[in-house]
């Protein structure tokens, strides 16, 4: 008979093997009235990986996008943005918003830097405010490889291994309202 820390070590990689969806809030510039909304959220729903969207009012101007990254990537979901229909003829265009609070702090400036120099195939990034970390990222369009699977272009698994080490965390944005 095996014992109980055994079996859980056998378990963990099967555990590992099960999909964990995640939830990120792009921000995207260019809404401007409800169908806007509609429109960048029918576009995102397009992807068959996304399990879920919930759009904040037009004026909020932000989306939360519940995805398995095993099957998506952020910067997919950016080009579906970036595709849909803009109704008032600017292209919208969804951004994530990034810190690292340890940015300035110990010589991290340096490395982060060079693992954003690496990014720039995939993304441009926007420095908010470097002494708080602050960033935003900004997606360069995917190329087509219609035949391609799984995720594309930059990825979550990607900023987690270049930040090895380093704490930093997406902004995310509820939907509830105040009292619930």
């Amino acid at each position: 008979m095996k014992s109980p820390a055994l079996l859980l070590l056998t378990a963990l990689p099967l555990l590992a093997a099960e999909p964990k969806p995640v939830t990120l809030t792009f921000y995207v510039s260019g809404v401007e009235c409800p169908s806007c909304a509609y429109s960048v959220n029918y576009a995102i729903e397009q992807l068959k990986p996304v399990s879920e969207v919930e759009a904040g009012q037009f004026i909020e101007n932000f989306v939360n996008v519940t995805f398995d990254p095993r099957q998506v990537g952020p910067q997919q979901i950016a080009h579906a943005v970036t595709e849909a229909v803009p109704l008032h003829g600017t292209p919208y265009e969804a951004t994530l918003k990034l810190r690292i609070p340890t940015y300035a702090k110990e010589g991290n400036a340096k490395r982060v830097d060079a693992v954003f120099n690496t990014w720039k195939t995939w993304l441009e990034v926007e420095s908010v405010d470097p002494a708080k970390g602050e960033f935003i990222l900004h997606f360069k369009p995917l190329t087509a490889a219609a035949e391609a699977t799984g995720p594309r272009g930059w990825t979550l698994a990607r900023l987690e291994t270049d930040l090895k080490g380093l704490p930093y965390e997406l902004a995310s944005e509820s939907l509830e309202l105040p009292g619930q």
